[in-house]
């Protein structure tokens, strides 16, 4: 853990966050969390799934209907309600959890994974460089998108500004200075950012002094 993502853990406006918050946050949770919990696991019912991630069921089930249709687990029991069919994984499920559409099928690469992998490429590189980059006929990825995915991953210790943005909009250059893995880190929706490479959240905007 960074130093900046052990900073205080106030919340502006609504105080000091409660310990049990403030670790939880520190956890993977929704569907890296279910991964992690099968691959330990090695399958489990709808149930035993949520309670070994923390995840709700809900997401649980869809997840689990999504490696159904991959392949990646069986479902067996009694027929009824898929809460009470027991799942099996079907082979060693990998570390890297794999990007599915909700039918099984593979997604394709996001703008921020392309841009995670161009951070690797290039020795400094400033936000329109990571859009170009990462740009792809018909996947298209905004600067804004991403100076958003830069600024983030800069104050949570990933990238190292070698010159700052000007008032008048010059954009900062950085360059890569925490390379976690082959997995790109991602923004998630409490203003938190969730390294699947270490399977748990590195950094929240509540932790800013």
């Amino acid at each position: 853990m960074t130093g900046q993502a052990t900073r205080s853990v106030h919340a502006p406006g609504r105080g000091r966050r409660p310990v049990d918050a403030v670790a939880a946050a520190r956890h993977a949770h929704g569907r890296p969390a279910v991964w992690d919990a099968l691959r330990r696991l090695k399958g489990g019912t709808v149930t035993e799934l949520s309670k070994a991630s923390g995840a709700p069921t809900r997401t649980v089930r869809g997840f689990l209907q999504t490696l159904e249709f991959a392949g990646l687990v069986t479902r067996g029991g009694p027929p009824g309600p898929l809460d009470g069919a027991r799942y099996q994984t079907t082979r060693e499920l990998p570390v890297l959890m794999p990007e599915l559409r909700p039918d099984g099928t593979e997604a394709p690469e996001t703008g921020r994974a392309r841009m995670w992998r161009t951070m690797k490429m290039l020795s400094t590189f400033t936000a329109q460089d990571l859009a170009i980059a990462a740009t792809l006929p018909g996947a298209k990825v905004a600067l804004a998108e991403a100076r958003k995915y830069a600024v983030t991953l800069s104050r949570a210790g990933y990238l190292a500004t070698i010159k700052p943005g000007t008032p008048h909009g010059g954009l900062a250059t950085y360059r890569l200075v925490r390379n976690t893995g082959p997995q790109a880190p991602q923004i998630q929706r409490r203003a938190t950012l969730f390294d699947p490479n270490q399977g748990q959240v590195v950094w929240a905007e509540w932790e800013r002094a």
